[in-house]
């Protein structure tokens, strides 16, 4: 009385997920299902026929599990026929701002609180960042500083803490830490509106006392005078 998958899959596309990790008796399951394109309901030895497209994934070398034996050839070649090599996030930095804003756009649209992007400092880390986990780990950072950013733009200080503590790449032969990168992301932003706090804090859509509580943080040394000619100085203890 219920509809499996492939039937509800009927006109349209079946996804097999990791499909390298499948028993070898549901695989014998499967490649009659590819090869004849009928199946049967449970408990009803009638066939009938399927009218799907069938994808499949795996992070798995088919080819080596073919040749250990844990994978059936005749399978293999059936599932084949268009195969498309997605690379690791980490190879493919240019699709990180794409993802990134599109888990950001989704979670503020399944949870009511509106957050619309991301600082320039923190994408640029993203862009930097290796993934290990790839796509699932950038959703799970993303949502992360969903959750801990009051909004409206996800700064460092909302990303893990793990992410936080990596480092920058390090230019001509030294090493640069994220502190260093977002002190400096400020200093440009104040040096832009000529020193002036509020101007700053508006720009960024932050209020003026938690740039003032950043720049302390970072040990950036504001001019006496909200003014127009000093500038600003990184103390750094030695």
């Amino acid at each position: 009385d219920r509809s499996g998958r492939i039937a509800a899959a009927q006109g349209g596309t079946i996804f097999f997920d990791e499909i390298g990790d499948m028993p070898q008796s549901m695989q014998v399951k499967l490649l009659h299902f590819l090869q004849e394109h009928m199946y049967e309901r449970l408990g009803d030895p009638r066939p009938i026929s399927a009218d799907v497209r069938v994808l499949a994934a795996t992070n798995r070398d088919l080819t080596q599990l073919v040749a250990e034996g844990s994978f059936r050839r005749d399978l293999y070649y059936r599932v084949n026929v268009m195969s498309v090599e997605i690379p690791p996030l980490r190879d493919r930095p240019g699709d990180v701002p794409l993802l990134a804003q599109r888990f950001l756009e989704r979670f503020s649209m399944s949870r009511g609180k509106h957050i619309t992007g991301f600082a320039p400092h923190v994408m640029a880390l993203l862009e930097n960042y290796d993934f290990p986990g790839n796509v699932r780990e950038l959703e799970n950072i993303v949502e992360h500083a969903y959750v801990m950013c009051p909004g409206p733009t996800v700064a460092v200080e909302h990303l893990p803490r793990a992410l936080r503590g990596a480092q920058a790449p390090a230019p001509e032969g030294g090493t640069t830490s994220w502190q260093d990168v977002e002190a400096d992301f400020l200093i440009a932003v104040l040096e832009r509106h000529h020193w002036n706090r509020q101007a700053t804090a508006n720009e960024l859509k932050i209020h003026k006392t938690t740039l003032l509580r950043k720049l302390h943080r970072l040990g950036v040394t504001l001019p006496r005078i909200d003014g127009r000619s000093a500038q600003g100085r990184r103390q750094k203890n030695r």
